[in-house]
């Protein structure tokens, strides 16, 4: 049983884009809505990529601190 594919299922019935990402911005996986508003053809062109490619206004310093308020339990 894979808790994340778990998620990636139930959020692929969702009409919102889901990413899930580790620590470093690395991406984890997307849901079907975000693939089709990035314009990816395959879940799997995520593969290697990091939030950094997807948006790349965020910096490495901006994404440490929005993942030190989700680890807080925090609002961002």
């Amino acid at each position: 049983y894979d808790p994340l594919q778990a998620h990636i299922e139930m959020a692929d019935l969702m009409q919102l884009g889901l990413i899930w990402l580790d620590e470093e911005g690395s991406v984890l996986a997307v849901n079907n809505q975000l693939k089709q508003e990035l314009g990816y053809a395959e879940k799997s062109e995520f593969s290697q990529r990091t939030i950094f490619q997807i948006a790349p206004y965020l910096t490495l310093i901006e994404w440490r601190k929005i993942w030190k308020q989700l680890l807080d339990n925090e609002e961002i």
